[in-house]
């Protein structure tokens, strides 16, 4: 059998194309999602709001993170993983100190905190995904947050 060139192979590549299209307009805009949808820690997540819809290589770009802190102790100490990955490529993992990276302590109840994030000017193209995972000192997972961005 031989391919021939019709109009249904003309809808073929339109339908990618426009496949493509709509994949690459789905992240105009970075979005956040639990790791597992509708599984929460301690830490009751209700919005992740950016300073600006992408960031930009060598500005802050800017997140500040809403919640409710259900716990029967503030959060003084843990630890929190993050992992970054380049389409397919993880680029980076780390694991640091969690308030190294956010402002302790942390009490129960309304949680708002911000933190601004600066990409190198070397950073290439693409789509980012960022998981990050955070525990408290008792080991207890706190959150567990993707965000999606292009660039």
């Amino acid at each position: 059998i031989f391919f021939r060139p019709t109009m249904s192979g003309s809808w073929l590549r339109l339908s990618v194309f426009l496949a493509v299209l709509l994949s690459a307009q789905a992240l105009v805009h970075a979005k956040w999602d639990l790791c597992t949808p509708g599984s929460h820690g301690i830490l009751n997540l209700t919005a992740i709001e950016f300073g600006a819809p992408n960031p930009s290589r060598g500005v802050p770009w800017t997140m500040t993170v809403k919640g409710h802190l259900n716990a029967s102790k503030p959060i003084t100490n843990g630890k929190t993983k993050t992992e970054v990955w380049w389409g397919w490529f993880k680029v980076q993992s780390k694991t640091g100190l969690y308030c190294k990276e956010n402002k302790c302590p942390v009490y129960p109840g309304p949680v708002v905190q911000s933190a601004a994030a600066n990409l190198p000017l070397i950073t290439p193209p693409g789509t980012y995904q960022v998981k990050t995972t955070s525990w408290n000192e008792d080991g207890e997972l706190i959150s567990c947050v993707k965000v999606a961005f292009s660039l």
